[in-house]
């Protein structure tokens, strides 16, 4: 994290709370290392991969980048 924390401007994580590959505490300990980070967490795996969790992680990027 020490990498991270001087990054300044917004910062936006989607991670998916089923992945396999990555798991969910790695997102979580970098979120808290920004210091304007959104975390979001979704339902699905790692590449997204079913219609439901490339809708959730497009609509939280849509709202993201409109803020």
């Amino acid at each position: 994290n020490t990498e991270i924390c001087g990054f300044k401007k917004p910062v936006l994580i989607v991670h998916g709370i089923e992945d396999a590959l990555v798991n969910i505490s790695y997102a979580q300990s970098a979120a808290k290392g920004y210091s304007n980070c959104k975390l979001v967490e979704i339902h699905g795996d790692h590449g997204f991969n079913s219609e439901e969790s490339f809708n959730e992680c497009k609509k939280a990027t849509i709202e993201f980048l409109n803020h």
